[in-house]
């Protein structure tokens, strides 16, 4: 297959994200599949980079993608993975020591280890709005990899759960808690407790509204998060919450989520912003609960930096993320495990500029992903 030698991306330009032609494809890297991008996924770290300046001028931008094979690069497995194959799979976008990738973009490399295998008959929904269900269709796919490789490392690394679907026994004698269940990956999170039987009691934080979505995914308790009074409603409910997560990780919450934990025995609450004890109100501290924080870019092996953070490779975690993946890719496919109810945009890859204003506007609440098709 001739491939061209530039492609369509978007791209960081100050701070801002504009789509540039005649970019270079990226270097297939050791281990890489070379992709020809079918669909892409919004996440809330796509604007931040932009805006943030996590990535540097002229990286390209995007974390969730799906395509065709049209390369393998060396040391990939040629019996697991051929040419004309579809898979999805997470790209580090805006990265400062690879700007050269990045999901939102007509060419994707993707880390083979990492790759999420599509089933043979995967196509375009031809769709506005797509519900939730199995991953049948490129938009669907699209909304998997940043989140539920999220919700992976958060349960099987920091949390510890063993990899065994549908255990008998709850693997943690205590309620677990999900703050922020309507998000992409509070949806994940607790399809993944259910399926892997964490606990008896999965606790969730969410809109009312969305009750019966989510006790059809798993929670065994919903709370609003609208009620001023909700802290307290789970905390007389529920004295004993030794794992919780915080979905949405601004400060405001993750200090309501510290709130609920175990008031005795320790306790750790896991977000997603990097942010430490040092964020948690000193009314609030206790000495029993711990701030701990999942970083998906440990996923890569590799030495990764954002901002001026510098991160080193760690090799458990990503192992787990390569088992996690095995595990999960089939109950994808089949609807054991279903993906999050998508919105549909069709203007390619420019949509991906207004689908990140929309996140950054919160037009993403309430349980929906945001998706733009290539075709």
């Amino acid at each position: 297959m001739s491939l061209p030698t530039s492609m369509n991306a978007v791209v960081i330009k100050g701070t801002t994200a504009v789509l540039k032609t005649d970019v270079p494809l990226p270097k297939l890297r050791d281990g890489n599949l070379l992709l020809k991008t079918m669909a892409v996924a919004g996440n809330p770290v796509d604007w931040k980079s932009v805006h943030l300046k996590f990535g540097s001028e002229g990286s390209i931008v995007g974390c969730d993608a799906v395509g065709q094979i049209v390369k393998l690069g060396s040391n990939v497995n040629s019996n697991e993975f051929h040419v004309g194959e579809y898979v999805y799979g997470y790209i580090h976008g805006a990265a400062l020591l690879a700007p050269d990738n990045g999901a939102f973009a007509e060419y994707v490399a993707l880390d083979s280890k990492l790759a999420f295998k599509a089933n043979h008959d995967i196509k375009f929904s031809g769709k506005e709005f797509i519900p939730e269900g199995a991953v049948t269709t490129f938009e669907g796919a699209a909304t998997i990899p940043c989140s539920w490789l999220t919700a992976g490392g958060s349960l099987f690394y920091h949390m510890g759960l063993d990899l065994e679907w549908e255990p008998k026994s709850p693997q943690k004698k205590f309620p677990v808690l999900v703050w922020g269940g309507s998000t992409a990956l509070g949806y994940a999170l607790i399809q993944l407790l259910k399926k892997f039987n964490a606990s008896a009691d999965i606790i969730v934080v969410a809109s009312k509204k969305n009750e019966l979505q989510l006790r059809a995914n798993g929670a065994t308790d919903v709370f609003d998060y609208h009620d001023s009074d909700v802290i307290k409603q789970i905390t007389e409910r529920y004295d004993n919450i030794q794992y919780l997560f915080d979905c949405v990780s601004t400060q405001e919450t993750l200090n309501q989520v510290y709130r609920c934990a175990d008031s005795k025995n320790d306790a750790i609450v896991l977000n997603y912003m990097d942010m430490d004890i040092n964020s948690i109100g000193f009314e609030f501290k206790r000495a029993n609960v711990k701030i701990d924080g999942n970083i998906l870019y440990l996923a890569l092996g590799s030495r990764v930096a954002f901002g001026e953070k510098v991160l080193q490779p760690n090799l458990p975690y990503r192992k787990v993320i390569i088992d996690f993946i095995k595990t999960v890719n089939p109950k994808l496919n089949n609807g054991e495990l279903q993906h999050i109810p998508v919105k549909v945009y069709e203007s390619g890859l420019r949509s991906t500029i207004q689908i990140m204003k929309d996140i950054q506007d919160g037009k993403n609440s309430g349980g929906i992903k945001l998706v733009a098709t290539l075709n």
